[in-house]
């Protein structure tokens, strides 16, 4: 999930580490735990990871920890067999040795083998640069000798030994190093399979594994307790590679966001519990992108729905075109309003200009989309506006007090059905929660009017009087193609960031938002995107906009429901969102998919 500069910097980073330090043991420790919400438990990993070393460590942000905290995490022995401990919690542990290793390792494979293994650890020791040539100069001097005989293999070798001796010249170092996994079982079977399980994995890495008999107690002693180099290489068959070679080593990978006052939207790609909390971020707003079923609705539900119970009762509108969220009002915590057709909803702009709802020019910009005003006319309108927009009692005394025919011709449509009907009346009474769903206007044109009235009408009345407050657009697309309202509902989350205005903005066809200059910009600055299942149309943009590279979006592209990428803060992690089996059956729109999915591995009703 990052671009191939920050992994640049990061791949150096440990290269740094290794070179500066000269010696030390890395351990990574991880495991299954589970972590409630709801009266729910869902199965989570928690991964650590522990250096020790003789020097101060200036790297990746590390903080000094005493080393009983560390012995804590760690069951001590109970009785050690030939092949296997017994560990004092009352489970088996195995440590297995890899010895053999390709040319070549995909960086960051460990990665892969973390839900395989209880720990993962790394020891290394810098060998000095004079001894390190010789090594190198000897072992290349023999897969020579041995390709004169026609081995092609052992003439690619030598080619490789003659590079690495090039960079340890220019400043490389060569370094010894060991690579050991703990897998733990809770019979001698489960053992044995958690074994094969995980020499499996390496064998498809082309890496050669193996269970060091007699030696498993000293191996698991082997913790970040113990900083010193054991003299292993009597027992265990050490490797030799330099500092850039073992940037595949890479193990610092841990797809983590936990905000202390977060809510928890589910699990990353490493398993870790994802706490999010818009509030940490530079702005509020967050943008959900996905395909039709990609989960999109339900992500936003969960999160009203656990912003709420976090925050308490926060002023709360949504935009509901296809009156999902009306549906389940009562489970939001919300009052549903549906709007129908033939309806006098009381959204006159002239009289939300008056209130100070709408400013004049967004009155203008409106009605010039509405009503298809020519831009031979707009400054007329305007000039209009000024005058006489804030003597007149509404917008069909606006209209018939027009000096310009040609003007008045184009908005004649104001005093007729169904335009009439959203204009006259009183306006909607408000509570500080409302979704306003609109599944019973028929009309695309006329949804995308009263969306953008009621924006601003419910800004002004209900979310401009709250500390924290919540607004949520839902099928946004539907206004791209209206440059005035998506004008205004950016200008609305501008203004409500300094109100604590929380603004989600949830849609599908993200080349569609992307193609306006109104749409990219809610996107480009939207503090937290959260991108789930995309067609192939949306790569474009997706990777202009969130640099994304094509592996990212192949994943994207077959993602699971619910499943997809996450930008927030600075930081980038793939994400599966968890609802509750309660949540999942109450907000999902496909009710076939719910007995499928109810009680799916991850989730035990507590």
């Amino acid at each position: 999930m990052l671009s191939p500069e920050e992994r640049d910097q990061i791949l150096r980073e440990f290269s740094s580490m290794l070179s500066t330090l000269g010696r030390g043991v890395l351990l990574v420790s991880t495991g299954e735990e589970g972590y409630s919400y709801a009266g729910y438990s869902f199965k989570v990993r928690n991964t650590r990871f522990f250096l020790a070393t003789d020097s101060r460590v200036a790297f990746f942000g590390a903080s000094e920890v005493p080393e009983e905290a560390i012995k804590r995490l760690r069951p001590g022995i109970l009785e050690e067999k030939p092949d296997h401990l017994v560990l004092e919690e009352g489970r088996l542990a195995r440590m297995v040795s890899a010895y053999g290793f390709p040319s070549y390792l995909p960086e960051g494979f460990l990665y892969s083998i973390f839900p395989l293994a209880r720990e993962i650890i790394f020891v290394w020791k810098l060998i000095p640069r004079s001894r390190a040539l010789g090594i190198i100069s000897r072992a290349r001097l023999r897969k020579v000798s041995q390709a004169a005989r026609g081995s092609v293999e052992h003439s690619r070798e030598a080619g490789e030994l003659e590079e690495m001796g090039a960079r340890i010249a220019s400043g490389e170092e060569l370094a010894e190093f060991y690579i050991f996994f703990t897998v733990v079982g809770g019979s001698r079977g489960e053992l044995d399979e958690a074994t094969r399980a995980l020499r499996d994995m390496l064998k498809s890495y082309l890496i050669e594994s193996d269970v060091p008999l007699f030696m498993q107690k000293p191996l698991y002693m082997l913790s970040p307790c113990r900083a010193g180099f054991l003299p292993l290489a009597n027992c265990i068959t050490k490797r030799i590679a330099d500092t850039r070679s073992l940037q595949a080593i890479y193990m610092l990978i841990d797809e983590d966001m936990r905000d202390p006052e977060g809510i928890f939207l589910g699990v990353s790609g490493s398993g870790s519990p994802v706490i999010f909390d818009p509030y940490a971020r530079q702005n509020y707003n967050i943008v959900i992108l996905g395909e039709s079923g990609s989960g999109k609705s339900m992500t936003a539900k969960v999160i009203v729905k656990r912003l709420r119970e976090k925050l308490g009762s926060i002023g709360t509108v949504i935009i509901d075109p296809e009156s999902e969220y009306v549906k389940v009002d009562r489970y939001l915590g919300i009052q549903g309003l549906r709007v129908e057709e033939g309806e006098n909803l009381g959204l006159d702009p002239i009289k939300l200009m008056q209130g100070g709802a709408l400013e004049l020019s967004q009155v203008a910009d409106l009605l010039t989309d509405l009503y298809a005003i020519p831009q031979s006319l707009e400054g007329l309108l305007r000039k209009e506006l000024f005058t006489k927009g804030y003597d007149v009692n509404d917008l069909e005394e606006f209209v018939s007090s027009l000096r310009s025919d040609e003007l008045r011709k184009y908005l004649e449509g104001v005093a007729s059905p169904p335009d009439i009907y959203v204009y006259r009346g009183a306006p909607p009474r408000l509570s500080r929660a409302i979704a306003f769903g609109m599944r019973g206007i028929r009309s695309r044109r006329l949804k995308i009017m009263i969306s953008a009235l009621v924006a601003a009408y419910s800004y002004k009345h209900v979310l401009e009087t709250e500390e924290k407050s919540i607004l949520l657009v839902d099928e946004a697309w539907l206004f791209t193609n209206t440059p005035s309202v998506m004008d205004l509902l950016e200008n609305i989350a501008r203004r409500g960031r300094k109100k604590g205005l929380i603004f989600i903005y949830v849609s599908q066809r993200t080349e569609d938002i992307a193609s306006t200059p109104q749409g990219r910009s809610i996107l480009e600055q939207a503090a937290t995107t959260i991108l789930l299942r995309q067609e192939r149309t949306a790569w474009k943009p997706l990777k202009e906009i969130y640099r994304l590279t094509d592996e990212e979006l192949e994943t994207l592209v077959s993602a699971e429901k619910g499943e997809g990428v996450m930008k927030s803060g600075g930081k980038r992690l793939s994400i599966k969102i968890l609802p509750t089996p309660e949540e999942l059956e109450i907000f999902s729109t496909t009710p076939t998919l719910v007995e499928r999915i109810k009680g799916a591995e991850g989730v035990v009703n507590e």
